[in-house]
């Protein structure tokens, strides 16, 4: 099986499990991360009945990396493409491109699996860590070299690497506008406390 065609399962597999699952109980192994099939179990309290399944990718390496549902219940998938990808699963078309090497990417999407908006930064950027606060404010994680303007919207928020890579930590609000971004040269967890503070 391929990186791509297993990428993509995982997408479907995320995407679906969030849909399908109601009224579930979830045991964390205590590490606290989110977006990683190893970290929880889920265990319904009525059998899981399985609700809707959308795929989206080109013929790059694309992967799904963090999958998180907003206090809204729409869900922000987070990831690397290559290439040209059509973002909406639907007949419709929302094609974003990665440039000449990988770009991360967000997609958000509806509880019933409608794209809601998508963005990509362009190469050379990696996606690392996603996470939300109580507020449904988005903090991201990930790494980048050359000029990358962090702003997905009209705004221009340009930052260079320290080093020939660096370590960048964006957050947006919870409808995904640009709120500032932070370079670093090392980093890889993410956690959100109580109070809206990235640690």
């Amino acid at each position: 099986m391929t990186n791509r065609i297993l990428s993509l399962f995982m997408a479907v597999f995320l995407l679906a499990l969030v849909a399908c699952v109601e009224n579930s109980t979830a045991k964390s192994n205590g590490n606290g991360e989110n977006g990683e099939t190893s970290q929880n179990i889920v265990q319904p309290d009525k059998p899981v009945v399985h609700g809707w399944a959308k795929t989206f990718g080109g013929i790059g390496n694309d992967t799904a990396d963090g999958v998180m549902v907003d206090p809204d219940s729409n869900l922000l998938v987070y990831g690397n493409f290559q290439g040209d990808v059509d973002f909406n699963p639907s007949d419709d078309e929302f094609i974003l491109t990665a440039g000449d090497e990988t770009s991360a990417y967000l997609a958000k999407f509806t509880p019933d699996g409608e794209l809601i908006s998508a963005f990509a930064w362009g190469s050379f950027t990696e996606a690392g860590k996603i996470a939300l606060d109580s507020s449904g404010n988005v903090f991201l994680t990930g790494r980048f070299k050359g000029t990358i303007d962090f702003d997905p919207g009209p705004g221009i928020a340009e930052e260079k690497p320290m080093f020939q890579y660096s370590i960048f930590l964006v957050k947006l609000d919870k409808e995904l506008n640009f709120q500032w971004v932070q370079p670093m040269v090392s980093g890889r967890n993410l956690a959100v406390d109580n109070m809206g503070n990235s640690i």
